[in-house]
């Protein structure tokens, strides 16, 4: 099996699909593809402030877990014996992948993603979740509550996601055994972003050193000559210049790449490939 699966590609509207269903504001999924893309990018947005390591492999193998369920789920809807053909199929998929999400959290705890990511596929008891929770939420969904009598509009609604949330399941044991705890799947994510900023720390050393010293000699001027940078981002630069007599270490060689991100939208002619 290929490390990155060719066939697990997929567009950004799809992407913020698979990730924004497990959150708890699963109806944004329904709202259509550009509305629930802009919360989802509003909400990547704060989590990269609060850490950019998260986004690691871990972070990578969780959504094409989420793609695999996806993908498995709109196949198990059509079979349901309920499901008639336009039978509102993408909201059924949303809100049943929505309501294991909401079990998970009421159970305190998680979605063993890294199982799927390397089975590249749904096992037996996590087939029969999905079904478990395209039965319990298809009557939410095709009776809307008063006031409602559009059931695209209804799906899209906070109330009809309270409504799921509100349903009780009795889930297969098989499929709850293979749930983990949120301290394991914080340990695992935690270990990919440790492994994420050595890899990082190690390519920004190697672009600052490919740059080469007269080109952080130049850099250093333009920071003088414009009143850029502060002292250690200065001192880094001048590491930088020494090459090789001096070789920047791997946080020195973070602290340049991150200037020179900051220094490109303030107009420095000198650009870093990272």
């Amino acid at each position: 099996m290929a490390e990155y699966p060719k066939n697990q590609k997929f567009a950004k509207t799809d992407l913020a699909k698979y990730a924004m269903v497990w959150t708890d504001k699963a109806y944004f999924v329904n709202r259509g593809a550009q509305k629930n893309f802009a919360e989802f990018a509003k909400d990547i947005a704060e989590q990269w402030t609060e850490d950019e390591l998260q986004f690691n492999e871990y972070y990578y193998k969780t959504l094409i877990a989420q793609k695999i369920i996806w993908d498995a789920t709109e196949k198990i809807v059509p079979q349901m014996e309920w499901y008639e053909a336009g039978g509102y199929r993408a909201q059924h998929v949303v809100l049943a992948i929505g309501l294991i999400a909401e079990a998970s959290r009421q159970l305190k705890k998680k979605v063993d993603f890294e199982r799927i990511w390397n089975a590249q596929a749904l096992d037996q008891p996590f087939t029969e979740a999905i079904r478990q929770a395209a039965d319990a939420v298809h009557p939410v969904l095709m009776h809307p509550a008063q006031g409602y009598r559009n059931i695209s509009e209804w799906a899209k609604q906070p109330r009809c996601w309270d409504a799921v949330k509100a349903l009780h399941v009795n889930w297969n044991q098989a499929w709850l055994s293979e749930l983990i705890s949120p301290r394991e799947a914080w340990s695992r994510n935690r270990n990919s972003s440790k492994r994420q900023r050595e890899t990082n720390g190690i390519e920004y050393t190697a672009a600052v050193v490919n740059a080469g010293p007269q080109f952080w000699k130049d850099v250093a001027q333009w920071l003088i000559a414009e009143n850029e940078g502060d002292e250690k981002e200065r001192g880094c630069v001048n590491v930088a210049a020494n090459i090789p007599a001096k070789i920047p270490t791997d946080r020195q060689s973070a602290v340049i790449v991150n200037l020179m991100q900051r220094l490109d939208k303030a107009g420095c002619p000198y650009r870093l490939k990272v």
